[in-house]
């Protein structure tokens, strides 16, 4: 029994070697085949039924007291020397039949199996990270660079000898190098936005209208050296990550099996930093994992929203409001609300962005400047709006005192840019310092900033109580440094005594107790 299996497996690992097998294109006709050798192989013969019957009558091969079916053309004489000829009808003939059926279905299955795994001989490792070129496995084993020590002696001054150990490096043959497919099989690499937002996510999809093998998937710079950019932060059951230059997580690949995939979808998230026009590119196992085609995404330009905040108390000044959820940072995508100022034309004009969130309809958000910090008398209110078409727009009012409602000022402001995004709005426009123009309040002169957001309805806004009014809690004028002020939900400013004051109502009760 061990010979002719030997035979067999050692012809399967032959010719699966190849991959195919000359002559046949299809599993189908590729399994014919197999079975006619492997009948071959065994001494029986297909008949003309489908079945499976011998020339000559089979024999037990007795070796070490297991009854072996083998069917020859000539008894075979066995370890003992001893045969016995199997008479037709008898059931061990048909048990012979049935046994040489069962390893015919074993033997093909283990073939399949060598066959599936040898057609995945490419895969994606971080060597494929720069050309996303995919790598047989081979290949990679002559990379590990096997090394074994050689030992020379040489002789020293005193008629020793030593012992230098040098390695010398020994690779395998030369393994297959992929080809590029030419089919036409197509690959769409689709975005959920058609920009990309600071540290905020979206959608990558793979869509295919045919089954593909294997991928490899990144986010990369259009110019430069078209680096790998951001991070992948979910990703299908069967991808995983793969950390390339330029970052971590910011590859993935499809996991080292056997397996058909079509449209599969990712989530990125793109990093603070303003990247230019960024795209995302594929490259594709196809053709039973032999061969492979790279796809791209079209161009993501980076939005102007949510605005930097590195740039805060160095190139502008800025004011967040965050939840207990925005995190220590406070991040201008996770903000309540936030305002920007910006000096322009040699602290001539201020360039104001307002923005946070406005779950509903009819909401705004507002930036006010007044010399009254607690009535916020003569205040000059900046309001960036939202309606229920989601127009985003821009107004300005003046306030008599908190008690009244703002009105309509002469001044109008236009809105220089906008974005909405989900629940978050933003807008920005450009108004002069000086208060020349339509009696503008005049920003170069100290002022208390205030931060505040509400309801609005076609004709006025309202304002919020008192304490819902955030502040700069100091009068603030443009010879001042820039600022960089954050403000959490829930907290509150606890003004402490100074420790003289202390120290001297101590002293005073300590005299006093004295004296008394």
């Amino acid at each position: 029994m061990e010979i002719y299996l030997f035979r067999t497996f050692s012809w399967l690992q032959h010719s699966s070697s190849d991959q195919r097998f000359p002559g046949f294109s299809t599993p189908a006709v590729t399994n014919v085949f197999l079975a006619s050798r492997i009948t071959q192989l065994l001494n029986v013969w297909p008949s003309a039924d489908g079945g499976s019957q011998c020339f000559e009558p089979p024999t037990r091969l007795i070796s070490t007291g297991t009854r072996v079916c083998v069917c020859t053309k000539t008894p075979v004489v066995g370890a003992k020397g001893q045969t016995e000829v199997l008479r037709p009808g008898d059931k061990r003939d048909q048990m012979c039949g049935m046994g040489h059926l069962a390893w015919v279905i074993c033997l093909l299955t283990v073939s399949q199996l060598v066959r599936s795994s040898a057609a995945q001989g490419f895969i994606y490792t971080k060597d494929s990270c720069l050309d996303l070129v995919p790598r047989h496995r081979d290949t990679l084993k002559m990379d590990e660079k096997k090394e074994e020590p050689n030992h020379v002696k040489e002789p020293t001054d005193n008629t020793t000898t030593t012992t230098n150990t040098t390695t010398t490096k020994q690779r395998p043959p030369a393994a297959p190098e992929v080809t590029m497919y030419s089919g036409d099989v197509q690959v769409k690499v689709m975005t959920s936005e058609d920009n990309y937002r600071r540290l905020k996510t979206l959608v990558v999809t793979l869509q295919s209208a045919s089954y593909f093998n294997g991928f490899m998937l990144q986010a990369r710079k259009v110019s430069g050296n078209k680096e790998i950019v951001g991070r992948f932060m979910e990703v299908p059951h069967r991808a995983e990550y793969l950390t390339c230059p330029n970052g971590t997580e910011n590859t993935v690949v499809h996991q080292d099996a056997p397996l058909r995939l079509s449209n599969l979808s990712f989530t990125w998230m793109a990093p603070e930093t303003d990247l230019g026009p960024i795209e995302f590119v594929a490259s594709v196992l196809l053709n039973s994992a032999t061969q492979y085609k790279e796809f791209k995404s079209g161009q993501l330009k980076l939005s102007l929203y949510p605005v930097s905040t590195k740039e805060c108390a160095v190139a502008k000044s800025c004011f967040r409001y965050c939840m207990k959820n925005g995190g220590h940072q406070c991040k201008a995508h996770m903000s309540r609300y936030m305002a920007t100022l910006e000096y322009m034309d040699k602290k001539t004009k201020v360039k104001i962005t307002i923005g946070g969130q406005l779950p509903e309809s009819d909401g705004y958000l507002a930036l006010g400047f007044s010399k009254d910090r607690h009535r916020l008398s003569d205040a000059d209110i900046n309001v960036c709006y939202r309606d229920d078409a989601d127009t985003v727009g821009v107004e300005h009012y003046l306030l008599a005192d908190i008690n009244h409602p703002p009105d309509l000022h002469l001044g109008e402001l236009k809105l220089d840019s906008s974005d909405v995004d989900g629940d978050y709005v933003w807008c920005s426009f450009v108004r002069p310092l000086t208060g020349q123009d339509n009696d503008l309040l005049n920003l170069k002169d100290p002022h208390y900033y205030f931060y505040f957001w509400g309801m609005r309805n076609a004709s006025n806004i309202f304002m919020p109580s008192s304490n819902h009014i955030k502040s700069s809690g100091r009068m603030m004028s443009l010879k001042d440094d820039l600022f960089n002020q954050i403000a959490y939900s829930g907290s509150r400013s606890h003004r402490r005594v100074p420790y003289t004051i202390v120290a001297a109502a101590i002293l005073l009760l300590g005299v006093h107790f004295l004296c008394w």
